[in-house]
């Protein structure tokens, strides 16, 4: 049995025959080592004036409603946040965000962010307007329902990472965790590693991950022994307990959060948000259809969330951080 008490990086252990970095490194050069540092080097002493990355959701929708996550309203009831509302991102807001990264040469997106991704039928088209803004990363992160559809534009889009969520090794075990869909979730990625294969193509490196709960266990090993050799990583990742409700009385060892930091968040009615956690939809600092992403990052707002991080004076960001 895989040792689950390891020393997890961001709630994620991840098991890989190959260094995902190197790979990349090895394809994209120089420009990737420079994002790389970069995003290492920002902390709370060294604020970068624009976000090193952005997380973007262009459709508050999902086609699953997985047990664990804010989206299933039955398990997740009186949220502090609006969540499935079905709003889909304006255009004319998807334009301005990309003429705002061009000009202030963002290196790192995450497509999709909060919500299922490839329901946003236009989503790779905009992968494709930011690797020509000169983005250097770029991340989705699917439930694969829709993967068969999207193969070849996958490809010509210049995507670096496709992270599948999967969380099972049987279909029983999927639908009580995801609902309905295990074989065609697993025939499209297989699929879409036999394509991958035949193009010869290094990119996107392709992930498949596993939450850890009560009811999938018994399946890690043999989830990991099967794909470990057919993707590029396997990630292994802690439950997240999204039921908690905000509560100055959680108590944190020490801060460890350095979101707010490096990395910014824009939802699909226009909300800036100051991290990637789905709590992060109840510290909105503005909209991007009335200020820029550069006004939200040194905005009041953006340093209040800091200073309260820092010191533990945000019940938002205690909840979060005792999840963890």
């Amino acid at each position: 049995m895989i040792n689950k008490i390891e020393t997890i990086l961001e709630n994620t252990k991840v098991i890989s025959e190959n260094k995902d970095a190197d790979l990349i490194s090895e394809y994209l050069g120089e420009n990737y080592k420079k994002y790389r540092l970069a995003w290492n080097a920002a902390n709370i002493s060294n604020v970068p004036s624009f976000p090193i990355h952005l997380d973007l959701e262009f459709y508050d929708i999902c086609n699953q409603s997985c047990t664990f996550c804010p989206r299933n309203e039955q398990v997740h009831k009186n949220l502090p946040y609006e969540i499935n509302t079905k709003t889909k991102i304006n255009e004319n807001l998807i334009d301005k965000i990309i003429l705002e990264c061009k000009e202030q040469k963002l290196m790192s997106v995450n497509f999709g962010a909060f919500a299922e991704p490839l329901v946003y039928k236009n989503i790779f088209q905009v992968v494709k307007r930011f690797k020509d803004i000169g983005v250097i990363d770029s991340r989705i992160i699917t439930n694969a329902l829709l993967l068969d559809k999207y193969i070849d534009v996958i490809f010509d889009s210049g995507l670096v990472n496709l992270y599948i969520s999967l969380d099972a090794f049987s279909e029983r075990t999927y639908m009580l965790q995801r609902g309905n869909g295990y074989k065609k979730v697993i025939d499209n990625i297989l699929y879409f590693l036999e394509e991958k294969k035949k193009r010869k193509s290094t990119l996107p490196i392709t992930r498949v991950s596993f939450v850890e709960t009560d009811e999938n266990l018994h399946e890690l090993d043999e989830f990991v022994e099967f794909w470990k050799s057919r993707v590029d990583h396997v990630d292994l990742q802690k439950k997240i307990d999204y039921t908690k409700k905000p509560d100055l009385k959680y108590q944190t060892k020490q801060w460890n959060c350095i979101d707010p930091f490096r990395r910014m968040s824009v939802i699909s009615d226009g909300s800036i948000l100051p991290c990637c956690s789905f709590w992060g939809r109840a510290l909105k600092i503005g909209n991007i259809a009335q200020m820029s992403l550069k006004e939200a990052w040194n905005s009041v707002g953006m340093d209040k969330i800091r200073k309260e991080l820092l010191e533990d004076k945000s019940s938002i960001c205690l909840v979060c951080q005792s999840s963890n």
